[in-house]
């Protein structure tokens, strides 16, 4: 009997040892890292260790799809600058904690743009790695321990060893530098099972984490300017992100470093707008999936992801040549419809559901290809969108149906051009405007252009008081001729706590019949800098001011960022040259410059099977006119001299109706 309780063990771990090497026999013939993944093996090739080596094996077996991007040279200086990165302010020191992840976002910009400028902080050169080739055993190890460690907290349990594979165990989220991160996590973490009970769900251990990084994660867009691709480290200890995806991967790793099952959730496109998202999704006992927007106070974001046309996840284990394969969890977060598209194609066609995204139709998902028809399966409906039912062909999608969109139950109306009959129409604009757009210039509202012959401007004359919504563009108003040596603009006195400053302030005088501009030297209430200053009158109108209240004093650049302290007045105001008269005044409102501009060339297209050009035409003002446009069509204007955020739309009464 005993030699049986002895011999059986060995039997097993035999079986063991021949099922992990022979699956996947490259992984132990390969280079130097042969000697690494048997170390792993070796550790945990013991009874007592049965289902750690079945986690080792799992991530082995799943290593030779994942890669990273390494800095080759200044990877210390690096990690040492964003672990000393310095934001001298504390979120107890702000009236609104929203202002506080703003600035924080600034000050970083300002900080990487300084470290450039003075050679403290290099230009990152990248070279890239596979974790196969690359990938240690004391790394897999330590990864591994803590997984289980975490698997052990109360919310996590309850959890099979398939879940727990599949979203805890992963040492990574995506191409992120690699490197130890598991135990410092779990070090930092480990805490916040004495403050919660036993009974936690793995959701509210999500959001309790979540709520330790409330505010203080800053998405600095120098990061991906000047390429800087973070590790998690890096990102916990300066407090950042790159984008969205980083964002997501750093609440996965988080949670993971928790037992927390988590995934990066992915939103390939909106459908109406050019752009995705990326967010983290945390899997409950139930099989159930929610989203947050890691570090954001909000919570979960259920119903804003419920607006996407479809929702993916990325696996550890689902990777082809270097690419996740996503899985669809599309009908897990919305309700959803089939929707059944007329088309004709081979019956050995892959087709795809496509909607419009950076200037070409991408593909979201494959369908069910039943020849006359095709069928695309659980596809969100809680918003229309416009699609296309497209083949790869020469990696460009080839359209085989007409553009469509669907109603809540999945029924489709088919968008055809009808060539017979055509209009007329004027455009303002190539995209839709920002959100929030109608508040902006509403606040401009008693705005007010003065005129002096003094600095205090003691005896100022009124020139102009917006008394009126703007256009969203910038705007240049004739007012009542007055001569003088000042000019001023008045911000409002809003009783909003916060609210956007103009992008442009400009004055002019008008000379044989043309207008001009007026130069001068600019200065301004206490609360503005020079950089305030000059952001209003750098001729950028992508560039603008916001107004906080804020009422402790804070000693840093602001950048952008105007406080204001016991709603104080705000002004900037112009010193000219000599006595000038004064025939017009200039303000342009906070703007994405996606209107149509004089002396830009533009050109508008149909989609007929393809974009039809209906010719290349130059503004001469603030619209733009086109005839001969058929009924019924699916439109695109295009700037052609700059920008890229452009969008489709229909015509409705002559209306641009986006998509």
């Amino acid at each position: 009997m005993r030699l049986k309780i002895i011999v059986f063990p060995i039997l097993i771990l035999l079986v063991i040892s021949c099922d992990f090497r022979s699956e996947h026999l490259a992984l132990w013939t390969i280079g130097k890292n042969k000697k690494e993944f048997q170390k792993v093996y070796d550790h945990y090739n013991k009874p007592k260790d049965s289902l750690k080596l079945k986690a080792a094996k799992f991530l082995i077996e799943n290593i030779d799809n994942h890669f990273y991007y390494y800095e080759t040279k200044n990877e210390v200086e690096t990690d040492d600058y964003f672990k000393n990165i310095n934001i001298p302010i504390a979120i107890d020191s702000f009236d609104d904690p929203n202002l506080y992840w703003w600035l924080n976002e600034e000050l970083v910009n300002i900080n990487i743009s300084k470290g450039i400028e003075d050679g403290s902080l290099s230009k990152p050169k990248y070279r890239l790695r596979t974790d196969l080739k690359n990938i240690n055993a004391e790394f897999l190890i330590e990864n591994i321990d803590y997984a289980f460690k975490a698997w052990d907290f109360p919310w996590s349990r309850g959890y099979s060893f398939d879940v727990f594979c599949k979203y805890i165990l992963p040492y990574r989220y995506g191409n992120e530098p690699l490197e130890s991160w598991r135990k410092d996590f779990y070090n930092k973490f480990e805490w916040i099972a004495d403050s919660l009970s036993n009974s936690t769900t793995a959701l509210e251990a999500a959001s309790f984490v979540n709520k330790q990084f409330d505010y203080i994660l800053a998405m600095p867009g120098e990061l991906a300017e000047k390429n800087f691709s973070l590790k998690l480290s890096n990102q916990m200890d300066a407090r950042m992100y790159r984008d969205c995806f980083d964002q997501s991967g750093l609440g996965v790793s988080i949670l993971r470093s928790v037992g927390v099952p988590a995934a990066v959730v992915k939103i390939p496109l909106w459908g109406a707008a050019s752009y995705g998202h990326e967010t983290t999704g945390i899997f409950s006992l139930k099989n159930e999936w929610t989203t947050f927007d890691f570090g954001d106070s909000q919570g979960p974001i259920g119903e804003r992801v419920a607006k996407a046309p479809k929702i993916f996840i990325k696996q550890f284990d689902k990777m082809n040549d270097f690419r996740p394969v996503l899985e669809d969890i599309t009908g897990k977060l919305m309700n959803t419809v089939d929707l059944r598209v007329k088309v004709n194609v081979n019956e050995t066609d892959e087709i795809y559901l496509c909607v419009f995204g950076d200037r070409k139709w991408f593909p979201l998902v494959k369908g069910e290809n039943l020849k006359s028809e095709v069928i695309f399966k659980d596809v969100g409906n809680n918003r229309e969108f416009m699609y296309l039912a497209a083949v790869k062909s020469k990696s460009k999608m080839k359209p085989v149906s007409p553009v469509f969109k669907s109603d809540s139950i999945g029924n489709l109306t088919y968008l055809e051009p009808i060539l017979t009959k055509k209009n007329s129409a004027t455009l303002e604009r190539k995209n839709p405007g920002l959100a929030g757009g109608n508040r902006r210039l509403k606040l401009l509202i008693n705005g007010e252009f003065s005129i002096a012959n003094h600095n205090s401007f003691d005896d100022k004359k009124q020139l102009y008081k917006i008394d009126t919504i703007l256009d969203y563009r910038n705007n240049i108003i004739k007012v009542p001729e007055q001569k003088g040596k000042y000019v001023r603009y008045d911000f409002p006195s809003s009783l909003e706590s916060n609210f956007d400053g103009p992008a442009e302030i400009s004055f002019y005088t008008t000379n044989q019949g043309k207008l001009e501009k007026i130069k001068g030297k600019y200065f301004g209430s206490p609360q503005l800098s020079q950089n305030h200053i000059k952001i209003m009158t750098d001729n950028d109108v992508l560039s603008y001011v916001e107004v906080w209240d804020q009422s402790k004093e804070l000693n840093v650049e602001t950048g952008k960022y105007i406080l204001r302290k016991e709603k104080k007045p705000i002004w900037l105001a112009m010193e000219m040259d000599s006595i000038t008269t004064v025939t017009h005044i200039g303000i342009c409102p906070r703007n994405d410059k996606n209107g149509v501009y004089p002396g830009m060339n533009y050109e508008l297209f149909y989609w007929d099977y393809a974009w039809i050009s209906l010719g290349e035409k130059q503004a001469t003002s603030h619209s733009i006119s086109y005839d001969g446009i058929p009924e019924n069509a699916l439109l695109w204007l295009r700037n052609l001299d700059e920008g890229k955020e452009e969008r489709i739309f229909i015509l409705n009464e002559g209306k641009q109706i986006w998509y």
